[in-house]
């Protein structure tokens, strides 16, 4: 027979009557894309976007206990985040929702900004089941609405027990986190705020020309970087002020800025080298003449 999430509950003696069970999928696809990012290395965010929910979840979390967190992962399959203990919610206003910073980390990816007063529910991390963070997936399919449901309590014949499809020696959530070859990687201005940290060792080992691609109009700006932390010392600076004091990156919106690496260099490249290398791609990318080079 096969062994279901449900079984695992029983076995760690944990109340089914009271659990709710829910698979997070944003709506808002490059929030989608950092969520496992978030559940594993920023749970401040993750925990804002479970502490919000809608009319039909909020209802749920007032009669539950507890709540068991997944991520969506593929069609029909769902990887566990971990348990918490939900406290009945408080109402807050939208002004003072969008204020967290927490939740403010959530709209720089695309998610809506509160425009009214809602419930903000108080999870904390319960230990319970925590060695399965990541390692755990789940079926995720059935009930009224098919897998579209978002949540479902544990003792539901929806999910049939929610049968295991694999648990994992390590952690999926790492797995996503595995980076691109710098050749193919895209970073947008919000991910800059949230990538893994095994990505920003990686980069900070880099000497390299980079290019920055404003997608509202196509505008491109070549640089490079040679100092301390390398190409990730100089995405740092743009994280923290969008525009990395460059004359024509302080008129655009930095929500709208894509970062890519042109050209991966040794650490021991001298800068004399790194600097002609820079302005040879200033010249094939005509980014003086079309682009935001000044020089």
């Amino acid at each position: 027979m096969a062994l279901t999430f449900i079984d695992i509950f029983t076995k760690n003696e944990i109340e089914t009557k009271t659990t709710l069970i829910m698979r997070h999928r944003p709506g808002q696809p490059a929030l989608a894309r950092v969520l496992p990012w978030l559940a594993d290395e920023h749970p401040d965010a993750f925990n804002a976007y479970q502490s919000t929910q809608n009319i039909k979840e909020q209802n749920q979390l007032k009669k539950a206990g507890l709540l068991a967190s997944f991520v969506a992962s593929g069609v029909g399959e769902a990887v566990f985040v971990g348990m918490y203990d939900v406290a009945i919610g408080k109402l807050r206003s939208a002004s003072a929702i969008n204020k967290i910073p927490a939740f403010a980390k959530l709209v720089e990816f695309g998610f809506p900004k509160a425009t009214q007063s809602m419930h903000w529910f108080e999870l904390k991390p319960n230990k319970n089941l925590s060695d399965y963070k990541g390692r755990l997936t789940i079926e995720w399919s059935g009930g009224s609405h098919g897998g579209r449901s978002w949540s479902r309590w544990s003792n539901s014949t929806a999910g049939n027990g929610f049968p295991v499809v694999n648990i994992l020696e390590s952690s999926i959530l790492s797995s996503a986190k595995l980076m691109p070859d710098w050749s193919i990687l895209t970073l947008s201005w919000p991910d800059l705020h949230a990538i893994p940290k095994s990505w920003s060792a990686a980069i900070r080992q880099w000497r390299g020309v980079y290019f920055i691609l404003d997608t509202s109009d196509g505008k491109g700006y070549v640089g490079s970087a040679y100092g301390v932390d390398n190409i990730w010392g100089r995405w740092v600076n743009y994280a923290k002020t969008g525009t990395g004091g460059n004359k024509l990156l302080k008129t655009r919106d930095p929500s709208n800025l894509r970062f890519t690496i042109l050209q991966r260099l040794s650490p021991d490249t001298s800068s004399k080298d790194v600097i002609e290398i820079e302005n040879s791609w200033k010249v094939r990318l005509h980014t003086r003449e079309f682009g935001l080079n000044v020089n």
